[in-house]
């Protein structure tokens, strides 16, 4: 596919085949699973951008270039472009593969190059859906092309998109949602941290969607001047917690959870201090609660996956814990 090497960097007018796919299939989306628009002002007008988005059904990436009506770089699972037909056809509109689970600097690189370009970069800096449609923890990738880019950051919130019918042409449940462009240099963190650069980038995304589907981006930061005497924000950050013995105990049964219900080789994602379980595994939180039920003998509800690894872990223990 060398053929297709530099598509992601072309202008708009040179994919042919999104120029000339894209009035008609967008006409048909349009019939299929309408969409609202909010805050459309906000795209830049020219030059490179990062659009930066949660990320809740296979819907969202289309969907948002229908709402937007312009071409987005997007970054794909690399197993989408091994498929012959797909593969062909996410190249051609302009997408390309990443390794997921893994820091692969030739798609790190490839986005930079599609912001020097001058076009729009897509990023679900989440990594992967969200089974619970709440935000998950962004991974550092994009504050690496965001602080090394200088480019421009656009917040865009998807909504109702996991529950939108294909054909339900009376209904909008799907709304885009498009918060004020801002650079990864106006952020109050240190420009250092990158999970702490993405954690404010992702709080952007989060202050753009319903309270209750923001995840483990729900509360603002603790500042200093918040924490209890003696207390280490790193403390604070691992789980919360400022006492040392209960944070070794949220440390153990975070380590015994993982192992009874995720073992090592179903994780290829990072284990951060505030991880979810969807942070850690691509597996589906049918097959979470259903192992959960096996192990603990309760079924986690989807917003019971959507605390931090140790909350859950530690509900679910005192859950299984005899009266």
């Amino acid at each position: 596919m060398t053929v297709f090497a530099g598509t992601p960097l072309l202008p708009e007018e040179r994919l042919w085949l999104w120029r000339f796919g894209f009035p008609i299939v967008r006409a048909l989306a349009a019939f299929l699973a309408p969409w609202r628009l909010e805050g459309g002002e906000n795209i830049p007008r020219t030059g490179g951008y990062i659009l930066v988005a949660n990320h809740i059904n296979w819907k969202d990436p289309p969907w948002i270039e229908f709402a937007l009506g312009h071409a987005i770089r997007y970054m794909g699972k690399r197993e989408l472009f091994e498929t012959p037909v797909i593969g062909f056809l996410l190249r051609a509109i302009g997408a390309f593969p990443v390794r997921r689970g893994e820091v692969d600097r030739g798609a790190l690189q490839m986005a930079l190059n599609v912001v020097a370009a001058g076009q729009p970069l897509g990023f679900f800096a989440e990594g992967h859906r969200s089974e619970s449609g709440q935000l998950i923890r962004g991974h550092p990738g994009v504050a690496y092309v965001a602080k090394r880019s200088g480019a421009s950051l656009v917040p865009l919130a998807v909504i109702g998109t996991k529950r939108a019918r294909l054909g339900a042409f009376w209904r909008r449940d799907i709304l885009i949602r498009v918060g004020e462009p801002f650079r990864a240099s106006d952020l109050a963190v240190q420009a250092d941290d990158s999970q702490a650069v993405t954690d404010a980038i992702m709080r952007r995304v989060a202050a753009l969607m319903p309270e209750e589907q923001r995840g483990v981006y729900r509360t603002a930061p603790s500042t200093a001047a918040d924490l209890p005497t003696g207390v280490k924000r790193a403390d604070v950050a691992k789980f919360n917690i400022g006492d040392q013995r209960q944070s070794d105990v949220a440390r153990e049964q975070v380590g015994e959870f993982l192992k009874a219900i995720i073992p090592s080789e179903e994780r290829p994602y990072l284990v951060t201090d505030l991880a979810t379980v969807f942070d850690v595994t691509s597996l589906t939180a049918d097959e979470i609660a259903e192992r959960c039920l096996q192990k603990y003998g309760v079924r986690p509800s989807e917003a019971d996956l959507a605390l931090p690894l140790w909350q859950l872990a530690k509900k679910l223990g005192a859950k299984n814990t005899p009266n």
